[in-house]
């Protein structure tokens, strides 16, 4: 059941995508909108594709279930998200710094932003996981 929300899912991303290009192409919004679009539409045909292959592709739909419920990849995946925050903290720290001595004030000032938002964000997460655990 779980499966076919994800597919509909996918269906709909596609038809989001080619109405955003759509709407662009015909001079109702900006470019910013066409690249959205295709971008959905281009995740919505692939995540179409990969169903049919779960469904149709037994040796593939036994590698997949592996994958999504092995422990041992759990627990890459969720290393691999701590590892991407700590970076994200660190690019973002750096490029504040180095976008304000290029002069790129707003930018400096975005990237800055970017980072406070993902520390607040970590500790509210933090004050919440510990509380449960």
């Amino acid at each position: 059941m779980k499966k076919d929300r994800r597919f509909v899912a996918s269906i709909c991303w596609i038809v989001i995508g080619a109405a955003l290009m759509g709407v662009s192409y015909a001079g109702l919004a900006d470019e910013y909108w066409s690249g959205m679009g295709t971008a959905l539409f281009a995740i919505g045909v692939i995540q179409v594709i990969r169903w049919i292959r779960y469904w149709t592709n037994s040796a593939y739909k036994a590698q997949v279930d592996v994958e999504a419920h092995d422990e041992r990849n759990r627990f890459i995946s969720g290393r691999a998200w701590a590892w991407a925050g700590y970076l994200y903290v660190l690019v973002g720290a750096a490029a504040s710094v180095v976008l304000r001595i290029a002069g790129y004030n707003e930018v400096s000032m975005a990237a800055g932003m970017s980072v406070c938002i993902l520390m607040v964000l970590y500790w509210i997460s933090w004050m919440v996981l510990r509380r449960k655990y």
